[in-house]
């Protein structure tokens, strides 16, 4: 006989939907450790290439939830 018919339904999408909402708060304290730290790294020297830096980690980040 198939084991298929046999096994419980698995709830995929609800803990699909706690993944995500999960992750949303770890982000944002992933994102605000990582400009804390550079933050306190540079000595307060902000230039266009921290800017830079930041924007594509923030990208990167965000291309990662989605």
């Amino acid at each position: 006989m198939n084991d298929r018919f046999l096994s419980p339904p698995d709830d995929t999408s609800a803990r699909l939907r706690s993944m995500q909402d999960n992750a949303r708060p770890l982000f944002w304290r992933r994102a605000i450790g990582v400009a804390t730290y550079e933050f306190l790294t540079c000595r307060f020297q902000f230039d266009f290439d921290l800017v830079a830096l930041l924007g594509v980690r923030a990208v990167l980040q965000f291309g990662a939830l989605s």
